[in-house]
């Protein structure tokens, strides 16, 4: 999503009223967003309504704005002409069904005729979210552009859950009409809901409602992502940072390395994409070297075979890294792993395997490789600041000397930097200026770690 660094003049908050028709009832819920730190306009959001409710026959809704208030009112009916599918399909879950309940899915899937929720002038992928349930588990499966996606939270041992199902959907449609995909909408709708069961609260007799919040931020609602059932039920255990990053240099040689080392820097990030075999095995044997005779924390980027053959400090991979790489082998080598975020959808897939650090970026646009996401801001940084309290966080994406300082101020633990430093006339000066922004403990510069060595 396009985040805007200034404050935008409208909406400043989305108020939604949903009408979710079922064969024997009405039900009704609402929720109010403050959505200020969004760039969006109320004539973006209608259209992107218009897309997912449709027009078709027993389908209304309305939208106006007043007092740089958004309010919505919408009536989702069971028009197969809509853009997305919400299935009443409950199953109950067992450890070993996943792959049924897949089958299930599928099936629901196939008998339906959804439009995705971008128009591009015909009907193209399908979109059906259903609900699986177990002991232990909820969860909540995707079935988008090819994809089956398994979104599971820890199953809360609280009765008042009357409203999930509208509360659902009314996220849901709030988060699209932000501009969300449909992914990161599911996310935050399932985080929205998990919040609202946890807030839950007893009102007469039977099952009482539960308690909608505002814009979800809080990581104890946040939903593990992953590919099948069964990755939910463990994932490897990385080990911690020994202190903060502080100033993370992203460099392509061991010559930088070595040039760097000792300089101010917290860490060190080995990204070579141009070597392969004898070649690349030497560069990062050399780079381990290096860092663990400076004692400077040295990630490899991608290439975790060598990191683990090599005993380096720890591991970095992107999404597109994470499904061919070992990860429990990273992990039971003793191995930090970072990941890199752009989005909800990577942030819970990510969260699924409890990395050592995440990385959250761009927050400027950078030039360094073609980014098909749109620079985040600091909005959106802060925001991830208070979602992921737990997670050291380390920023990325196009900042230098200039922007440094505004970064530091979102209380992310390491700003990652690449130009900055590469391209400077003076790089060890530059690492000094860059570090005079940092908080007084991620100045790693003065304080020497033990690396051990493999």
């Amino acid at each position: 999503m396009n985040i805007s660094e200034t404050e935008p003049k409208e909406p400043r908050s989305i108020t939604l009223l949903l009408h979710c028709p079922t064969e024997s009832d009405h039900y009704y819920t609402r929720l109010k967003w403050d959505v200020s730190s969004f760039s969006t306009t109320a004539s973006e959001m209608a259209e992107r309504l218009q897309i997912l409710i449709g027009s078709g026959p027993g389908t209304e809704w309305s939208l106006h704005q007043s007092d740089q208030v958004l309010r919505m009112a919408v009536f989702l009916s069971k028009d197969p002409g809509c853009a997305l599918l919400l299935t009443s399909h409950y199953v109950t879950e067992t450890r070993d069904a996943g792959p049924i309940i897949e089958q299930d899915v599928l099936r629901v899937t196939h008998r339906h005729s959804v439009r995705d929720l971008i128009r591009a002038g015909r009907d193209v992928e399908k979109v059906v979210l259903s609900r699986a349930i177990s002991s232990h588990l909820e969860r909540r499966i995707i079935v988008h552009e090819g994809r089956t996606l398994w979104l599971s939270s820890d199953r809360l041992a609280i009765t008042n859950t009357h409203g999930t199902g509208c509360t659902f959907a009314s996220a849901l449609a709030a988060a699209l009409s932000l501009g969300f995909s449909i992914v990161d909408a599911a996310v935050l709708a399932k985080m929205f809901v998990n919040n609202a069961i946890r807030n839950s609260y007893a009102a007469g007799a039977g099952s009482g409602p539960v308690a909608q919040g505002t814009f979800p931020e809080e990581e104890a609602d946040l939903p593990r992502l992953t590919g099948t059932a069964e990755e939910a039920f463990a994932a490897p255990r990385f080990p911690p940072l020994d202190r903060p990053l502080g100033l993370y240099a992203i460099v392509d040689s061991a010559s930088w390395v070595a040039r760097i080392a000792g300089s101010g820097v917290g860490a060190i990030q080995l990204r070579v994409k141009s070597l392969h075999g004898e070649a690349l095995h030497t560069e990062i044997a050399q780079a381990v070297r290096v860092a663990g005779d400076a004692g400077i924390p040295l990630f490899i980027n991608d290439h975790w075979r060598e990191a683990i053959a090599l005993g380096a400090y720890g591991v970095h991979l992107g999404q597109e890294d994470l499904e061919g790489a070992d990860l429990p082998a990273i992990a039971a080598a003793g191995l930090r792993l970072g990941i890199s975020t752009h989005c909800y959808e990577e942030v819970a897939r990510a969260h699924a395997l409890r990395p050592t650090y995440l990385a959250i970026g761009p927050i400027y646009e950078t030039k360094i490789k073609v980014m098909t996401f749109a620079p985040q801001g600091l909005s959106a940084l802060r925001r991830w600041r208070r979602t992921l309290p737990s997670y050291p966080l380390v920023a990325i994406g196009g900042i230098d000397l200039t922007k440094i300082a505004g970064v530091a101020a979102t209380g992310v633990d390491s700003i990652a930097v690449i130009r900055a430093i590469t391209e400077a006339g003076d790089p060890l000066q530059a690492i000094r200026d860059l570090v005079s922004f940092l908080p007084g403990d991620s100045l790693a510069g003065s304080v020497a770690v033990s690396i051990t060595k493999r």
